[in-house]
């Protein structure tokens, strides 16, 4: 067996110096693929570990648990379809919340609330620009994200229950070259809140101005502000607080028409008085001296989303089935995602990437199988003499088809080699030139402002199994029409 494996890699080596022409082709189309597949394979990676990476360390996390929905809900909230719809509070939030703090494989707990917003920074100027904001615990929010921000001014206040609002840099910068309006820390600002709740307006300061480590187009507006001026941005309250009302203005609740409402002896007795032209704003006021005002009761439980960071992030998806199962087993109204949910839609640009790039490798595989086959067929032709002299000279088929299949093998393997050794250069260079961009498809592709590719072992053994499989569907036809060549056909060629 041994010796007849040495003949057939010594015929095959001599057929492949005779054919140097064809071999150099053969292989020069095998290299540039797997360069490129290589080199390729590395980008998409280094893509979906950016953005991923991005994403988890700066705004989701391993796990969010948010409010149940059967609608799309990220931790930005909804799509911009269902712009005034509300986001759901977490069902039992407290029991949820000391059920993931006793959890040992969750290291960190962050609780977010999320709405739409409009800021105005100055009364002379009718100028204002969105904002997205995240209503967060400061002390739970930088141990969940430690290296999210940096805080280019202020800070957030050393008591965890005071107010803050912490602005982007871009958005500052924005606002005072249109206006020509400074925003410092210190600078009162009035806050319009709308979506599912109403619309409400509320004055805060400005405690600080910060920037994201890793900058995402389309996520410029984000603003964090504290929990309680969130929800009283949002109207999250308990209730109004209680009102006493009278054995006389309870049976008038009930009433069902006009004349028992206001038929009564007290609206009889109310006589029309002639108006007082001289009622100073004084006197008005004076009217409501007597109306006991009712404080808005704010729920210091309502929160939008739970957002966990786990010891082993790679266990996931399995936190997530059991705090699904648990909060189906308890009644809780409250559901566990993965990160890309939670992100919305820019998750989903990596997996369209991924899936372009794989159409292309399939692509290129298939016009390297083409190109290979036709010209190993053309070769085939000029040496149907050589391959009937061997079948003449008692050749079995099985040898024959062994001889092509290895000189196929070594040009793929011989080849692909170069291609990965290419390829790896190729991502080297790459890597080492450190090239910037500011395109924004390219800055969530890559998760930041930075093209990064990194070889890995992945993409080296799929090119291999790639040049390995390539190699042998090239040969399948050329071998089959050589293995259909009868000895006569020598001697007919000859003549």
């Amino acid at each position: 067996m041994i010796p007849t494996l040495r003949v057939i890699l010594r015929l095959a080596l001599r057929n492949l110096r005779e054919h140097r022409s064809k071999t150099i082709i053969i292989g020069t189309i095998v290299a540039l693929g797997i360069a490129v597949l290589v080199a390729g394979n590395s980008l998409v990676e280094a893509s979906a570990r950016g953005i991923r990476t991005s994403f988890i360390d700066t705004y989701t996390a391993d796990v969010m648990v948010s409010g149940r929905t059967d609608s799309d809900l990220s931790v930005f909230g909804f799509p911009p379809q269902s712009f005034t719809e509300e986001i759901p509070r977490i069902g039992s939030y407290q029991t949820v919340f000391e059920r993931l703090e006793a959890d040992s494989a969750v290291t960190a707990v962050s609780p977010q609330l999320t709405g739409n917003a409009v800021v105005h920074v100055d009364e002379e100027q009718n100028e204002d620009f969105f904002a997205l904001l995240l209503g967060v615990d400061s002390s739970s929010y930088t141990a969940t994200f430690p290296a999210a921000i940096d805080i280019v001014n202020g800070a957030f206040p050393a008591d965890a229950a005071a107010p803050f609002l912490m602005l982007q840099e871009n958005q500052v910068e924005l606002y005072e070259e249109r206006l020509g309006v400074a925003v410092s820390v210190g600078s009162p600002v009035l806050v319009t809140s709308f979506g599912g709740g109403g619309i409400r307006r509320r004055e805060l300061t400005v405690s600080g101005v910060f920037r994201f480590r890793q900058q995402t187009p389309g996520l410029e507006q984000v603003a964090l502000v504290d929990a309680q001026s969130f929800r009283s941005l949002q109207g999250l309250v308990v209730s109004a607080g209680l009102v006493e009302l009278s054995a006389a203005e309870t049976e008038m609740l009930g009433a069902t028409d006009l004349d028992a409402m206001f038929g009564s002896e007290e609206f009889g007795a109310i006589e029309q008085s002639e108006p007082q032209a001289n009622l100073s704003e004084e006197a008005v006021l004076s009217l409501f001296d007597s109306v006991e005002r009712v404080e808005l009761v704010i729920d210091r439980g309502a929160w939008h989303f739970l957002l966990l960071r786990l010891s082993d992030p790679s266990q996931a998806a399995r936190k997530i089935d059991e705090l699904n199962t648990y909060f189906e087993r308890e009644g809780i109204g409250a559901q566990a995602t993965d990160w890309r949910d939670a992100s919305g839609g820019f998750s989903s640009l990596a997996t369209a990437v991924q899936l372009i790039f794989t159409i292309l490798i399939a692509i290129i595989a298939v016009v390297a199988v083409i190109i290979i086959t036709n010209t190993l067929v053309i070769s085939l032709i000029e040496r149907t003499s050589e391959i009937g002299t061997m079948r003449a000279l008692g050749a079995r088929r099985s040898f024959v088809f062994r001889m092509f299949v290895m000189e196929t093998l070594f040009i793929s393997w011989v080849f692909g080699a170069a291609g990965i050794v290419l390829g790896a250069l190729i991502v080297v260079v790459v890597d080492s030139l450190g090239i910037r961009t500011e395109n924004e498809f390219l800055l969530i592709l890559f998760g930041g402002e930075q093209l990064t590719a990194t070889l890995s072992g992945f993409s080296v053994l799929l090119s291999a199994l790639i040049v390995t499989g390539i190699g042998v569907l090239a040969s399948v036809f050329p071998v089959l029409l050589a293995l259909r060549i009868q000895p006569i056909r020598a001697v007919q060629v000859e003549q």
